[in-house]
């Protein structure tokens, strides 16, 4: 995996661990809009989706992260 590309990967990561953070507190004390819960779903998805490309994992998800690229 090229530098450039797992650089990318790990600030992708970095940004949206927090928002993820923020909605899962929400949703544990249930005060998370329903309308952002498949957000929520999706960028969890993402996460372990890139957790597995830093990882050397081959995934079949990867449209996932161009899917979820521009949220």
């Amino acid at each position: 995996m090229e530098t450039e590309n797992l650089d990318q990967i790990k600030q992708r990561m970095d940004d949206i661990k927090p928002v993820i953070a923020k909605l899962q507190w929400d949703k544990e004390h249930n005060q998370l809009n329903p309308g952002k819960l498949p957000y929520l779903q999706s960028l969890e998805k993402e996460y372990e989706t890139l957790i597995k490309q830093v990882n050397g994992e081959n995934t079949p998800d990867s449209e996932v992260l161009e899917e979820n690229a521009t949220l």
